[in-house]
């Protein structure tokens, strides 16, 4: 006797689901046992240096030599990544180009397999891959010979990228990651090179430039092979015009604009701030670095070093430094290490801002500070400008003179020497922290030998100091100590 319709059919259904809940399991257990690579843990991005308002600063090639951006944008000191750090005239342009249907697909697009295979099948020999763009970031994390089994791979990660990331997200890793042409990887590192401007930037004939290379980088590389590259860039834009993507006056503002003609250097600002900052990375490669600089602020002072070194070279200055700090916080506001970080003549390189040099007299005004705070001095009291003894040690003026009895005001202002020994001395006597103290407290790190080491000429530039930690030191002077 057969079992009533209703029965059969819900057998079917469990069943189903059996089968269903078993895929699920399987599917859940390899996404844990086989999880498909991090795109940035397979290509390391390049580490790249930013100003406060995210504008770029210095970049490095990654561990491999690449120039591989990943697209940044900087927003209340924070960093933000992903398609919103690039033009939107970028995605609009590599959607249509590689992958229009790819808010609506799984990672698979079943229709352009159909498609594939029919085009394929018919021409006798591999003319379309149908690979959307997770298939191609699949693609980018490992190389395969054009085959059925690794056209396969390449479906069994996207679907698993397509479980594990947004689409944003998937698409954004594209955008970072996709070749450009020689060692550019990334529609940041592209941008820069080939128009000179963050891919945030673009315009939307430049975008489609950039959308139509990533399929061939060799044949439609701007630079080496700019008629082919024009060609499939203008395709593209006509297509654009024609599904109403853009309007008729974008189309041809777009299809009049000449290609590059060279590439551009990536930005080289604040380099000796940005080496020490990657040098001091503990997994190469993986960073992206917001300072505190001002880049307008960092600019100018670079300029102004290397006007007065220029004019101060015919006395012997070769080199020169310069710090900027916003008091108030004692933030970096712009680090100038030399002159010209390529002069190797004059060891360019070397960062004169953490170089321990001999502060000279700038020390001094916190002598005065000290004994202002300890209650021995006003600036109205008398100092003695006179020469005097301790044991070995007759400190001298830098004019081998005396003036006698002045105030303390008056013996800063002039920056005499023995008055401030003299004062140092005092309060040296009077018990408590010293100069000495005061420096180490305050964060001073290069006076690296005990006080006695010093002595009383610590007043007069008798020890080492860097320009950074002077500078800082005169910021909390400007906060009022």
């Amino acid at each position: 006797m057969s079992s009533p319709p209703g029965d059969r059919i819900g057998r079917r259904l469990v069943r189903v689901a059996a089968v269903a809940g078993g895929v699920s399991v399987v599917w859940v257990c390899l996404l844990k046992v086989d999880p498909p690579p991090d795109p940035y843990e397979h290509k390391l991005p390049s580490p790249q240096v930013l100003a406060a308002n995210g504008e770029l600063l210095r970049a490095f090639t990654s561990p491999d030599e690449k120039w591989r951006l990943r697209a940044v944008s900087a927003d209340g000191g924070e960093v933000r990544r992903g398609t919103s750090a690039v033009s939107p005239h970028l995605v609009v342009a590599v959607l249509e180009h590689e992958d229009r249907f790819f808010f609506r697909h799984p990672g698979v697009n079943p229709f352009s397999v159909v498609r594939a295979a029919w085009m394929n099948l018919s021409r006798r020999r591999v003319v379309s891959g149908a690979s959307t763009i997770t298939m191609q970031l699949a693609r980018l994390t490992r190389r395969g010979p054009r085959s059925l089994g690794y056209k396969a791979w390449q479906v069994y990660r996207a679907l698993q990228y397509e479980c594990l990331a947004s689409k944003e997200e998937i698409l954004a890793a594209y955008l970072d990651l996709a070749p450009y042409g020689g060692n550019l990887e990334g529609a940041e590192s592209a941008s820069r090179f080939y128009f000179g401007k963050p891919a945030r930037q673009l315009s939307f004939g430049e975008s489609a430039l950039l959308a139509v290379i990533p399929q061939s980088p060799v044949r439609h590389h701007p630079l080496r092979r700019p008629e082919e590259a024009k060609a499939a860039r203008d395709r593209l834009i006509r297509r654009l015009r024609g599904t109403g993507r853009i309007d008729e006056g974008t189309a041809a503002e777009a299809l009049a604009l000449p290609l590059p003609k060279k590439g551009h250097a990536f930005p080289f600002r604040a380099p000796h701030l940005a080496e020490r900052i990657v040098s001091k990375e503990t997994r190469p490669g993986t960073g992206v670095y917001l300072t505190t600089l001002d880049a307008e602020i960092q600019g100018r002072l670079e300029g102004i070093v290397r006007s007065y070194v220029r004019d101060l070279h015919a006395v012997g200055i070769g080199q020169g430094a310069a710090v900027v700090l916003d008091y108030e916080s004692s933030e970096l506001v712009a680090l100038v290490g030399s002159a010209n970080w390529f002069d190797t003549e004059r060891e360019g390189q070397v960062n004169g801002a953490l170089a321990a040099r001999s502060p000279g007299s700038t020390l001094k005004p916190f002598v005065y500070a000290l004994a202002i705070d300890r209650g021995l001095i006003t600036p109205e009291t008398m100092i003695e400008d006179v020469p005097m003894h301790l044991g070995s040690y007759e400190p001298e003026n830098f004019d081998r003179e005396y003036r006698g009895a002045m105030s303390a005001a008056e013996a800063l202002r002039t920056s005499r020497n023995v008055p401030a020994v003299r004062l140092a001395h005092r309060i040296r006597s009077s018990g408590g922290r010293g100069l000495y103290d005061l420096l180490k407290e305050s964060g001073v790190r290069s006076l690296a030998r005990p006080p006695e080491h010093y002595g009383l000429s610590l007043v007069l530039g008798g020890g080492e100091i860097t320009l950074l930690e002077l500078a800082d030191l005169y910021a909390s002077l400007a906060r009022h100590g």
